[in-house]
């Protein structure tokens, strides 16, 4: 099943020969498989467990030059330019908040903008939940692609900096819970009729070092 999306993602993908590839990815590619496991204790405790995997594809960025392009770019593709790199600034925009709390520079609070757009959306779990990431840059060895390179390599950078805090994702049966908070009240009831008992046999004594008032 998780071949034949895979295949049906590549047909839909965009493809087109640009300056730098001839069969560059023009749009974003995402596979997300969620896995749920169940587990069932001795005790009867039944536990879940979620994890998500999700692979990315991301569309390279394509600088347009204006007084060369103009005249051979289609509308299609400059909207086409025009949306890869509104997403790619967006995640840029994403990583770089979240590094800045990871450093101490930004609150934990920090508004991160995940909802600017539908990649950062999309990827909200993975970039700033409890999960590993691993970003993989590509880049070319010639002096003609430096900048683009450069580029490339600051925004590993920045991903790097993101820390992540994983934990395993564990859901408890309502049933488990339920019976711990019964078990939680009745303790609360014991307590508070041990301390009724202690007031009626001569009182409890309150306040500081070596006061003498009594309830």
């Amino acid at each position: 099943d998780v071949l034949q999306l895979l295949r049906h993602g590549a047909r839909a993908r965009a493809v087109r020969a640009t300056e730098y590839n001839e069969a560059s990815s023009r749009s974003h590619a995402i596979l997300q498989l969620l896995v749920v496991t169940e587990s069932r204790a001795t005790d009867g405790t039944t536990t879940l467990r979620r994890g998500k995997l999700s692979m990315v594809d991301l569309a390279g960025s394509e600088k347009m030059n204006v007084a060369k392009d103009a005249m051979a770019m289609t509308k299609r593709h400059v909207q086409e330019l025009t949306s890869i790199n509104r997403s790619l600034s967006a995640l840029g925009n994403v990583i770089a908040t979240l590094a800045d709390i990871s450093a101490g520079k930004a609150k934990g609070g920090s508004h991160v903008p995940y909802r600017d757009s539908k990649l950062t959306r999309l990827l909200q779990d993975s970039l700033g939940g409890s999960t590993r990431t691993v970003v993989v840059a590509c880049v070319a060895p010639g002096a003609a692609y430096g900048m683009e390179s450069v580029s490339t390599l600051k925004f590993a950078d920045r991903a790097a900096k993101v820390m992540a805090r994983v934990r395993a994702n564990e859901v408890v049966d309502d049933k488990v819970l339920l019976k711990r908070a019964y078990a939680e009240i009745g303790k609360l009831k014991a307590l508070v009729a041990a301390l009724r008992r202690k007031e009626d046999g001569g009182g409890v004594g309150v306040g500081g070092g070596g006061g003498d008032d009594e309830v």
